[in-house]
């Protein structure tokens, strides 16, 4: 019996080095509550709000079970605030956003027609236009062509989300991305050895693809994540959008536990002879 209790606390000690994967949110959008203000649709996950001009009536549910931005001249899109910070601190460390979207009409030939983003909403949700610093990813759409997919870096909380700010790449992905039909998009944020992995990436009609590392002046801290239109004027629908938030232990910890699990194999192995 003690021997199965020791091999139980060394099972527990290995297991406790593995990383941790918590999904913050999995939404299917299958239900939607009475939006608390105008401009926002709230489901059982959260609240999604509308920004840039966008008001009450271009950002609802439906239901067929979707998150429709209705069509809006100008730059217009939707954001989730989350109200917990996640940081990426030690190697390994990653925040992953992943969407269907499908547009409701073949949207326009547009530079940049396209842009997902995740930031650290310095103001706490209440100035989200100049109170906010992350990455973005510009992807052109319809037949534009051009410059490629890009990732941008927005470090001086003016610019306001999915606008410009640092352009870390320009020089490789896809040039035009004409979004026939759905399209499964992830961005992702994950610590390296050398600073913040930035990629982008899709299944679907096509592919988008994309990978640049920020070496400096790096923003970690993540609580908020946008999704919208460029200058162009085609509305879209959100589908099966999850953010996922994977955490590797410290070395100390692993260090630790690593010691405690050799000690207790070592008292396994004792007890058997």
């Amino acid at each position: 019996m003690k021997n199965k209790i020791l091999i139980s606390l060394c099972s527990i000690a290995v297991a406790a080095t593995v990383s941790a994967q918590t999904t913050i949110i999995d939404d299917d959008f299958s239900s939607f509550v009475t939006p608390p203000t105008a401009g926002t649709a709230e489901t059982s996950q959260l609240v999604y709000r509308a920004f840039n001009g966008s008001g009450a009536s271009d950002l609802s549910g439906s239901g067929s079970g979707v998150l429709n931005m209705a069509p809006i001249t100008g730059f217009s899109g939707v954001y989730g605030y989350l109200e917990t910070e996640y940081q990426l601190m030690n190697v390994g460390d990653k925040f992953e956003l992943k969407f269907d979207i499908t547009y409701t009409s073949g949207p326009n030939a547009d530079f940049d027609g396209f842009r997902v983003g995740l930031y650290n909403d310095l103001s706490n949700n209440s100035s989200l236009e100049t109170g906010s610093t992350g990455y973005i990813t510009t992807i052109n759409t319809g037949a534009a062509t051009g410059s490629a997919t890009r990732i941008w870096r927005d470090d001086n909380q003016t610019n306001g989300v999915n606008s410009f700010g640092t352009d870390l790449t320009s020089s490789s992905g896809s040039s035009t991305y004409i979004f026939s039909g759905t399209e499964t998009v992830t961005f992702a944020a994950e610590m390296v050895v050398s600073g913040i992995q930035l990629t982008v990436g899709s299944t679907g009609s096509g592919t988008i693809a994309n990978s640049i590392i920020d070496t400096t002046s790096f923003e970690n801290t993540f609580d908020m994540f946008a999704i919208s239109n460029g200058g162009q004027t085609t509305g879209f629908n959100i589908d099966n959008l999850s953010v996922v938030y994977t955490q590797i232990p410290e070395n100390s910890t692993v260090s630790i536990v690593a010691g405690i699990s050799a000690m207790l194999t070592i008292l396994v192995f004792r007890r058997r002879r």
